[in-house]
């Protein structure tokens, strides 16, 4: 880029600047690279030119990349709506892996991020609290915190496996896949549960 081209690019990045370049922007241009590139698959200075802003201000608004990764995982797991219990556990959880591979499957690197997490220290909250108390209402009781910490960290698991494996097997190989995963996963809890 010619010195001419240095000094207009800087002036538009100042610009874009004093429009108003907010944590909620910078976090709305992180999930869209997400999905685009996935979790692990683009770098700050990349969200940075995509908002026209120099990395200082992205750092600024939002922190380091491992903030920005919490914020973007946080996020995408508050996309995930979970069923109501009132069906039983069984049919609440088939229905939470639809749900799991619906939207985590649109941001790659997502569900292993949420599974690591969650072995670490649970469930994020906008899925593990409702799906406790979903839990709950199904009639598991006292369990109801470990199995949906088992049951979130299994399903995140099998579909990171399946972020690993898109570009080299079919999807509908995949789907059924998923399929046999999720009833695995389900036999599991439902032997550890007595039912």
């Amino acid at each position: 880029m010619t010195l001419a081209g240095n000094a207009r690019m800087n002036r538009q990045r100042v610009s874009l600047h004093r429009a108003g370049i907010t944590p909620e922007l910078v976090l709305d241009e992180a999930v869209a690279l997400t999905a685009d590139k996935g979790l692990r698959g683009w770098r700050m200075r990349e969200l940075a030119d995509r908002l026209g802003v120099y990395p200082a201000v992205v750092y600024h608004h939002v922190g380091a990349r491992g903030a920005i990764t919490a914020a973007v995982v946080e996020r995408i797991a508050g996309l995930v709506l979970v069923p109501p219990g009132g069906r039983g556990w069984r049919c609440c959880l088939a229905d939470l892996a639809r749900e799991i591979h619906s939207v985590l499957g649109r941001y790659p690197g997502v569900a292993c991020e949420i599974a690591l997490q969650t072995a670490r220290n649970g469930p994020p909250p906008a899925i593990g609290v409702p799906l406790v108390v979903a839990l709950e209402e199904a009639g598991i009781r006292s369990r109801a915190p470990e199995v949906a910490r088992r049951a979130v960290r299994a399903l995140c698991w099998q579909l990171a496996q399946q972020d690993e494996l898109h570009q080299t097997i079919p999807a509908e190989c995949l789907g059924r896949l998923w399929d046999q995963d999720v009833a695995l996963i389900l036999n599991g809890l439902a032997a550890d549960l007595g039912g």
